[in-house]
């Protein structure tokens, strides 16, 4: 089945259930995909990026990500098309705010301490100083290694007034950013221009943000529970074995669909193929693994075989496969 197996859909798909708002970006570059033909259109009429509204794309099922981080969504039936459609094999990233996350970015091509321990010297390099100050331990919280030979360390916001203000750029530290509100930042198995790939490293649970980078904190907040994610990788993984288990559901749904078509009698053959499509169109707008094209590609080969002609099968199946899109409905166990 179409996009099954590939880890950027997989991958993707693990986000969104993981409450993380993702969205494509071009292959083996951190660049946004290209406009759609409306979105140029509305540049054209002097619409800014961050106007989603203005064009098509914010508002379709069909929609596309021509806004970056501003398109980033959790939702996986527009995750599921994007990446085993028009952006299949491209990379992810995600927009930490919305997901409730922060991200402290260290790239050590940045810091001339790290390029002077290279030369033989020993000097703390950015990170370890931010660890200090913040008395903080980075090795503790969930970590990936990006594609460029940098670290990104992740945190939770959860815990953080919604008003609190946070620093843009930490002062004095170089090769260290601070990404939070308006950026999106790339996600493992994602490639980078070099040819390297992001991984994560080890299974650690993501930490709370802490509380003394932030301006002019606000007093403690009452405790609140850290976003259900469990061990974030952990959760990852699992997202992912829910979905593997969501396309064996999908493709034996499929193969029962294709066998009734296929073999209804005459008098019922155009009841049965209605019922099909409209409980296979409800998978689909479910949001689960199954291919609307393969669907509807299988479909007609067994109408056929069953001997209806296209002029009778053909509006029956878009028809009803239509319908079930407008009415979702998945097993309990695909949305836990």
């Amino acid at each position: 089945m179409a996009g099954v197996d590939d880890p950027y859909a997989k991958a993707a798909m693990g986000y969104a259930y993981a409450g993380w708002w993702v969205y494509p970006l071009r292959r083996r570059t951190k660049l946004p995909v290209a406009l759609c033909p409306p979105c140029h259109e509305c540049r054209k009429q002097g619409a800014g990026a961050e106007d989603c509204t203005a064009c098509r794309c914010g508002s379709h099922d069909d929609a596309w990500p021509c806004h970056g981080y501003r398109s980033a969504t959790s939702d996986p039936r527009r995750v599921w098309q994007w990446w085993t459609g028009p952006f299949r094999g491209h990379n992810i990233a995600f927009q930490p705010a919305r997901s409730g996350v922060a991200v402290i970015d260290y790239d050590p091509r940045n810091d001339p301490a790290f390029k002077a321990n290279q030369a033989g010297k020993n000097i703390p390099i950015a990170l370890d100083v931010l660890e200090e100050r913040l008395e903080s331990v980075f090795d503790d919280t969930l970590r990936s290694w990006t594609g460029g030979g940098g670290l990104h360390c992740f945190f939770s916001t959860d815990a953080m007034p919604d008003h609190t203000k946070i620093a843009k750029h930490l002062e004095g530290l170089a090769g260290i950013d601070f990404l939070h509100d308006k950026c999106g930042v790339v996600l493992p198995p994602s490639l980078h221009p070099d040819g390297k790939r992001y991984r994560w490293d080890g299974t650690h649970q993501m930490q709370h943000l802490p509380r003394n980078l932030a301006i002019d904190p606000e007093p403690d907040p009452p405790p609140r529970p850290a976003r259900a994610m469990g061990t974030a990788v952990r959760a990852f993984k699992d997202a992912g074995d829910a979905w593997d288990r969501a396309a064996r559901y999908c493709e034996a749904a499929l193969t029962a669909a294709i066998d009734r078509v296929a073999t209804a009698p005459q008098g019922d053959r155009n009841n049965t193929l209605a019922h099909t499509a409209y409980g296979l169109g409800q998978i689909i707008g479910g949001g689960m693994p199954l291919d609307e094209n393969e669907v509807v590609d299988k479909l007609t080969d067994a109408y056929t075989q069953c001997g209806l002609t296209h002029r009778e099968g053909a509006p029956a199946l878009t028809r009803n496969l239509t319908q079930g899109k407008r009415s979702p409905k998945t097993p309990d166990w695909f949305r836990q």
